[in-house]
């Protein structure tokens, strides 16, 4: 299985962190369908934008020890 880089992570934490942004507003202003629809474009948005600046990585080998 294929490790998620720092940035891929980071990205999936950003979109849910802009969907309970946008879920908040929502509730405040008693819209929360716009709210969770605005906060996931928002997400979606700043996912790309971290996606496409991140540096691609080398391939890292990993040698997998024996238990005894």
């Amino acid at each position: 299985m294929k490790k998620k880089s720092a940035k891929e992570q980071a990205s999936g934490l950003i979109f849910v962190g802009c969907m309970f942004i946008g879920m908040a507003l929502g509730f405040l202003f008693g819209n929360v369908p716009f709210g969770l629809f605005g906060g996931m474009g928002v997400g979606f948005i700043t996912m790309g934008l971290v996606k496409a600046n991140a540096k691609p990585q080398e391939e890292e080998s990993y040698v997998m020890e024996e238990e005894y």
